[in-house]
């Protein structure tokens, strides 16, 4: 195990909590046995109407590197606010309060770290299904990447993932940035903007963080305002490489048109598509004019030129009517 001496630097673990009585502990032990023991573990209780308030300082009572903050609720965003701008250790990462990580997670990041340039450190997920099914979901090699390099990584290979919680901080990252108050898909927005100021990226090709997906979440049959409303987070990154990353703009406008078309097919294959008919106008709409903006660069047509034809043919028929046609034509060839 990590000694806790004088030189090893603190990482400030910041875990947000609202009604999770039931999946705290298991998330809490996990970071208080990891082989890297220098750990500041804030736990937020935002103003949870269950026993979490009460779990959260039964648990700081059993470990003195656990500080307890309870506040009034005010979202996701909110509390890692609240957790940054009390933290005190050389480095940051977010836990989510249902999930839980590998024992040697951050043992395996700081080792990142021990390069100065270092500013970010990412690991793969280990997803547990519904079902209680596991799949990985990560880099298959590790890679140290430039600001650009991880810009691609994330709108191309995905393993850059537009998520805060599998990743290990710099603390200066923070100094000037905080998540947005009442921001749908948080993590997405504010990813880009931490990328630009970071130096070097490493993602490592372990899967360290247990995500878990519960019962009772929203699925595919069923779809909600929210999901609307989150899809104006991809702009962040097209703005930030228009900005800044003139070469990469390219694969973040496609980037920001795909995640677009995906909420799309979600809400015309939805139970309830008929009670969102003004959002599903003004997204074709948005598809559209994206898609006509992509077709501009010839490196997007070559290689996403299919997927474009999709989109077209997608919002000017409906998602609905383009999979009936594509399911005749399937049925022709057989």
């Amino acid at each position: 195990m990590v000694s806790r001496g004088e030189d090893v630097k603190k990482i400030s673990v910041i875990v947000p909590a609202y009604n999770v009585e039931a999946f705290l502990e298991k998330c809490v032990t996990s970071i208080i046995q990891q082989t890297y023991n220098n750990l500041e573990i804030i736990l937020i209780d935002d103003g949870s109407t269950d026993n979490t308030g009460v779990l959260c300082d039964q648990i700081a009572r059993e470990d003195s590197r656990i500080v307890v903050l309870h506040k009034e609720n005010g979202g996701l965003s909110d509390a890692r606010n609240a957790g940054l701008d009390v933290c005190t250790g050389e480095y940051i990462s977010f836990i989510d309060s249902d999930d839980y990580i590998e024992p040697d997670m951050y043992e395996c990041m700081m080792e990142e770290m021990e390069d100065e340039r270092v500013s970010l450190v990412a690991v793969g997920f280990i997803v547990t299904e519904a079902d209680g099914r596991t799949r990985n979901m990560g880099a298959q090699l590790r890679k140290r990447l430039s600001k650009e390099e991880a810009f691609m990584n994330l709108f191309e290979e995905e393993e850059m993932f537009p998520s805060s919680v599998n990743k290990l901080y710099r603390r200066q990252l923070f100094e000037n940035l905080r998540f947005k108050k009442g921001m749908i898909n948080e993590d997405t927005e504010i990813i880009p903007k931490l990328l630009h100021i970071c130096d070097t990226i490493v993602i490592l090709n372990r899967a360290m963080y247990h995500y878990v997906l519960r019962k009772g979440s929203i699925t595919q049959s069923e779809f909600a305002i929210r999901d609307y409303e989150g899809i104006v987070v991809y702009a962040t990154a097209v703005e930030v490489c228009r900005l800044h990353y003139p070469e990469v703009l390219p694969y973040a406008a496609y980037y920001e048109l795909s995640r677009i078309y995906e909420t799309y097919v979600r809400l015309a294959k939805s139970e309830n598509h008929h009670s969102f008919w003004k959002q599903e106008i003004i997204l074709r709409f948005n598809i559209a004019l994206k898609t006509v903006n992509c077709l501009k660069w010839k490196r997007i047509r070559n290689k996403y030129g299919r997927e474009l034809q999709i989109y077209s043919v997608a919002v000017i028929i409906g998602y609905s009517s383009m999979y009936r046609l594509m399911m005749i034509k399937r049925e022709n060839r057989g």
